[in-house]
């Protein structure tokens, strides 16, 4: 069985090593042999533990949850190959993503949704970037089909057409800082 205090001391070693996310993935993976994902508010993937390549996942490939992918990162996705927790990342009073674990063992479950919420708790700093760089929240469900829409993804592409026949279309916009770089001679 696995100890929540070994959890957080992973955690918080990992949190030194950069990239932050790709670490504690790794890391935490390592200890309990789940796979870990980072996951903006947009469906766009951070970081995730190189186990879940194995699996051959659209969204991996792409580094975006993909529709096709998309019922995999929500709750009612537990199956007998694997568990799920989804644990909600808030910053600056807005959801900015989530954590996704998949573990094997059901008996498991309170120690990885523990597990999760310290995650999601310690993460919140580097999921501040990603809601400083939205200017428009949406919905994941949409967000991920505007992306599948402007990606030429087919899936994508067809649930547009049902939902949003009719209707307009919400683009997600990101802002940069540009900053004037001013040399004297």
């Amino acid at each position: 069985m696995y100890e929540i205090e070994v959890c957080y001391k992973i955690i918080f070693e990992a949190m030194l090593e950069k990239p932050v996310l790709k670490s504690i993935a790794e890391k935490i993976n390592e200890y309990t042999g789940a796979k870990v994902i980072f996951v903006s508010g947009t469906g766009k993937i951070l970081a995730y533990s190189h186990t879940c390549e194995q699996d051959g996942s659209e969204s991996i490939r792409w580094k975006h949850v993909t529709f096709s992918d998309y019922k995999k990162f929500c709750q009612e996705a537990d199956t007998k190959e694997h568990q799920l927790v989804l644990q909600p990342v808030e910053t600056m009073g807005r959801l900015a993503g989530y954590v996704v674990i998949l573990y094997s063992e059901e008996e498991s479950r309170r120690f990885f949704e523990e597990l999760g919420s310290v995650i999601g708790q310690a993460v919140r700093h580097q999921f501040e970037d990603v809601v400083k760089e939205t200017m428009v929240l949406q919905p994941m469900r949409e967000a991920i089909l505007a992306w599948s829409l402007f990606h030429g993804k087919a899936d994508g592409i067809q649930q547009t057409e049902k939902i949003w026949t009719g209707q307009y279309i919400e683009v997600l916009m990101l802002k940069r800082i540009f900053r004037k770089r001013m040399y004297c001679g």
